[in-house]
């Protein structure tokens, strides 16, 4: 029996216009009301998911949250674990980012900040609009007063690539993964989503077995591996097909929801 649902959001909750469906809201209120967990699993940084929250009619004190790939988690509205990257180590990152055609981001408690208004800027501006300011992100990082700050990478995947060897080599405390083509997540080496999962797992004093977890994208792939019920979308990559125990349906065919209708409630 699945006592704990863990689910990625943009790619997998979200669908291509960025909603959530009705019939993926109506799921996760069923399993509440049927006293199973239920957490999203995201990259984005805590104020990035207002919206989310919205969407899913669903107070945040009623389900659990893992933000910046695995870096923080709350339970019910209560932060309970920390572990960002170093702001020392950020700043050597954004220097790095400097000798390729890549833009360093800066996630602070309700803005963004990155060195200039560009494509990379656009970009991150159609999920958080009127929230980015430019700045000196080096002397900023140390200005930020939450106690939380992430740090992730905009760019050609090609340079992305070539930076993510150069971090792990320079930083070996660090690890890298795409989170899309286009963005590069910088986090502790011991931290993933999947980390996130046995966290949350271990929390509520629920076997690994009774866990089921649901994702698009390679960021994706640990909690995929790490639930005992590792769901892939249909519009997932193959290497996160390969590691999952079912394929469901795309995030704009409700595959949330009936992953969830599938392996919760008819068996």
């Amino acid at each position: 029996m699945i006592k704990l649902v863990m689910c990625d959001c943009d790619g997998t909750l979200i669908n291509s216009n960025q909603t959530i469906s009705q019939s993926n809201v109506n799921s996760i209120k069923k399993l509440l009301q049927n006293n199973i967990h239920f957490a999203i699993s995201t990259g984005r940084f805590r104020f990035g998911c207002r919206n989310i929250y919205k969407q899913l009619q669903i107070e945040p004190s009623r389900i659990s949250s893992s933000y910046d790939n695995g870096s923080c988690i709350d339970i019910h509205s209560r932060h309970v674990f920390d572990k960002s990257v170093s702001r020392d180590s950020m700043k050597k990152i954004v220097a790095l980012c400097e000798n390729f055609d890549c833009a360093a981001v800066i996630y602070g408690s309700e803005n963004w900040y990155i060195s200039k208004k560009d494509k990379w800027y656009d970009a991150v501006d159609k999920f958080y609009p009127g929230l980015g300011i430019v700045s000196n992100l080096i002397e900023k990082i140390d200005s930020i007063t939450s106690s939380s700050i992430k740090i992730s990478i905009r760019g050609k995947h090609e340079s992305l690539y070539e930076l993510s060897k150069i971090i792990e080599s320079d930083f070996p405390s660090l690890k890298t993964f795409l989170s899309r083509s286009t963005i590069l997540e910088v986090v502790n080496k011991d931290i993933d989503k999947g980390f996130a999962l046995k966290f949350l797992a271990s929390y509520f004093g629920i076997d690994m077995s009774q866990t089921m977890a649901i994702g698009d994208y390679n960021n994706d792939i640990d909690m995929i591996k790490a639930a005992g019920i590792g769901i892939a979308m249909e519009n997932a990559g193959d290497e996160v097909k390969k590691n999952a125990t079912y394929i469901t349906s795309s995030n704009d065919d409700d595959g949330v929801c009936k992953a969830i209708e599938k392996f919760v409630f008819e068996c």
